[in-house]
């Protein structure tokens, strides 16, 4: 048997386990989803280091696109339940990692000898790395804190005032999210009152796109639970962070079927 051989074989024996647990042909969208949402990550990122002055605010410049990270999250949340949303915040962390090391390279490489203009792109793309890694501790703090949030809501409100669900998961999310982000990108340039004003206005962004796209949800949750059939109840997750388990039973992915059949038979058994 040759090397090329034995890695195809190892790999497709991989392959044929990592299917049984991770049922992708069952869903349509959450591709074409996990691409935007791993698309605003890197943009945010990369376009943070600028600070921004939109109306009374003064904001890191990704902050216009990167709410729409929390906006996707709860979508993905409320359809496929919590698991696929720490999939896609894990998959969105490694290709940021990948924009990191690259970034990482290209700045350490001397330039074409006609090239002069080093020092500008190691100004505009050196200070990237470090944004990433900030952004990667408080993007996987704020995402879990929000999705938890929203799962744990969902149970306890059985499915019903989505719009408050989300409010109040992106509210806690994005404060610590923004609170954890700000000191690392601005402590050398910004006073302790300034990053407080920072966080304090970014939270505020983040929390006021959620209300203004609440519309959006509504009709993007309706559409994607009717799309895709699924309509996931996160009663037997496990919310550490660290998994890449994606599957869930049958009585989850409808789990709203649950939720009325306890409540008719609770009705019932009054009525009786």
């Amino acid at each position: 048997m040759s090397i090329l051989t034995y890695i195809a074989e190892a790999g497709a024996k991989r392959g044929r386990a990592f299917s049984e647990k991770i049922p992708f042909a069952g869903y349509t969208f959450i591709t074409p989803i996990g691409m935007l949402f791993v698309s605003c990550l890197i943009v945010a990122n990369i376009t943070a280091q600028k600070p921004i002055h939109i109306f009374f605010f003064n904001l890191p410049g990704g902050a216009l696109i990167f709410p729409f990270l929390y906006i996707i999250a709860n979508i993905v949340t409320e359809v496929y339940g919590y698991k696929w949303t720490r999939f896609l915040i894990w998959i969105s962390l490694l290709c940021n990692i990948l924009v990191l090391l690259y970034t990482l390279l290209t700045v350490s490489l001397p330039g074409a000898s006609f090239w002069s203009h080093q020092a500008d792109y190691q100004t505009t793309l050196g200070f990237v790395p470090l944004i990433i890694v900030a952004s990667g501790i408080s993007y996987l703090s704020g995402e879990y804190v929000n999705s938890y949030a929203l799962s744990k809501l969902k149970i306890l409100m059985k499915g019903r005032h989505l719009w408050s669900r989300v409010i109040l998961s992106t509210a806690v999310g994005s404060v610590v999210d923004s609170f954890v982000f700000i000191p690392f990108v601005f402590f050398n340039t910004a006073t302790l009152y300034e990053m407080c004003l920072l966080g304090l206005s970014l939270s505020i962004i983040k929390v006021g796109y959620e209300v203004l796209a609440i519309p959006l949800t509504y009709y993007a949750v309706n559409f994607l639970k009717t799309a895709e059939k699924s309509d996931v109840y996160d009663f037997n997750t496990k919310f550490t962070p660290f998994s890449m388990d994606l599957y869930y039973s049958d009585k989850e992915k409808n789990g709203a079927t649950i939720i009325q059949f306890k409540q008719k038979s609770s009705a019932d058994s009054h009525t009786a």
